[in-house]
């Protein structure tokens, strides 16, 4: 089966929650209590932790995606800990076909924590992660999945930026091509006491910082950045930039609760992934692909929301700023990342010039897709490069991949399809 795409949402706000931190929230009077929530705060994406003997119901699923809310599915199991995947094949299937596109398996391997104490010792460890993980990722791509790569502690026992680039050297060396071209990293977004802007520029700017010593006058990976650095070592190590997702976004890893420190800090992070400047700190680049706040509510009392969906105090400011840009995009302002200077389109259909000459089976296959997502249609390269999204339709005789990973370098979240016209009009018609 053909990988879609990461699933853009039609009204990518960018701004995703955490729902949830068990797995019994996923009735039908649960959709009823937070959809309405969710829309009021202008939610894109929203990060479920799955079990791992049963599917989520597919009326929750099914109701968040016809709502325009992307499900990000999460099995933060510690090493060892998934079923087999000829075990987990059927439930993976099942979110493929309800609408789901991506899936993170496991939970911060670099961390003593996530492995057997029998299994811990860091000679080899990436290539033992490697050996858990990849068959999981081959059973999501297979599926029609992409699977995201797991969030690593920020530092962590075995240095994340380290672990990290070990890992992708490691996936090009094992010649994991297609998990390497539909790479979506993940990140932990937490402020460790640091300001928003902590690590901005990520080592190009900050070249002296090293695993576990950071000189006084130099800044690290530790704070809501973190995905520059994350970036900068798939970009030397790939030659191009894959979308990322930050996760508890804007938390402090040692506090439970949400004061009013983390309220303001929430406020300024939506701001800077709508793509605004805020309180002094540069936007989020379009590479960013969701920002997810933690959580959204607990059975403790200390997520945006109680059990019941009372808010917190600062809840009602959010609403009424998405309010407000919601009116904006009435009168024509796009609520997206992609109304930022350097996209201003939102997707972009890549077709091969019209010298190559397009098949009347190629024209009808791009019709459903068309009128679905109403893309700018188009034979340009360089208009292209104005998209966040990119859908490119041909060959790499007529689109070498060195010009793909050059609309990624710019920021885009590019996929190619490819293949006779029965391929095509199937991968379209699955999106």
């Amino acid at each position: 089966m053909t990988v879609k795409s990461p699933g853009l949402p039609i009204r990518n706000s960018r701004f995703g929650f955490h729902y949830f931190e068990d797995d019994t929230h996923f009735r039908e009077h649960d959709l009823t209590i937070w959809l309405p929530i969710l829309k009021t705060l202008g939610t894109s994406w929203l990060l479920l932790r799955c079990p791992f003997n049963r599917a989520i119901p597919e009326s929750f699923i099914t109701g968040l995606v016809e709502a325009g809310i992307e499900p990000i599915l999460q099995l933060p199991a510690a090493m060892d800990g998934l079923p087999a995947p000829l075990e987990l094949e059927p439930i993976i299937s099942a979110y493929q076909r309800w609408g789901c596109h991506l899936i993170i398996f496991y939970d911060q391997p670099n961390s003593r924590q996530a492995w057997k104490s029998t299994g811990w010792t860091q000679d080899d460890l990436v290539e033992r992660f490697l050996d858990h993980y990849l068959p999981y990722t081959s059973l999501a791509l297979q599926n029609g999945l992409i699977p995201v790569f797991p969030p690593l502690l920020p530092g962590g026992d075995y240095w994340d930026t380290a672990f990290l680039r070990t890992a992708l050297e490691a996936m090009e060396r094992r010649k994991q091509n297609q998990l390497l071209d539909n790479l979506v990293l993940s990140a932990y977004a937490w402020t460790h006491g640091h300001t928003l802007d902590w690590g901005a520029g990520g080592p190009e700017r900050w070249p002296d910082a090293r695993p576990y010593f950071t000189p006084s006058d130099t800044q690290d990976h530790l704070g809501i950045r973190i995905a520059d650095w994350y970036q900068a070592i798939a970009n030397a190590v790939l030659q191009h930039t894959p979308p990322t997702i930050l996760l508890q976004l804007g938390r402090q890893p040692d506090s439970l609760s949400i004061p009013e420190s983390i309220a303001k800090t929430s406020l300024t992070c939506g701001r800077m992934l709508n793509g605004e400047e805020s309180s002094g700190f540069e936007p989020f680049p379009t590479s960013i692909l969701a920002g997810m706040f933690w959580p959204l509510s607990t059975t403790q009392g200390t997520g945006w929301f109680s059990t019941d969906g009372s808010p917190q105090g600062f809840i009602a400011e959010w609403q009424s700023w998405v309010q407000n840009i919601n009116q904006q995009s009435a009168t024509g302002k796009n609520f997206s990342p992609a109304s930022t200077t350097d996209h201003p389109l939102g997707h972009y259909l890549l077709l091969p010039h019209p010298d190559a000459g397009l098949f009347d089976w190629q024209w009808e296959a791009i019709r459903p897709f068309v009128r679905k997502y109403s893309p700018t249609v188009g034979f340009s390269v360089l208009e292209a490069t104005l998209a966040v999204h990119i859908t490119v339709l041909g060959s790499e005789e007529e689109f070498p991949e060195e010009i793909l990973n050059q609309l990624r370098a710019n920021g885009s979240w590019v996929e190619r399809i490819s293949g006779n016209g029965t391929d095509v009009a199937t991968s379209l018609a699955e999106r």
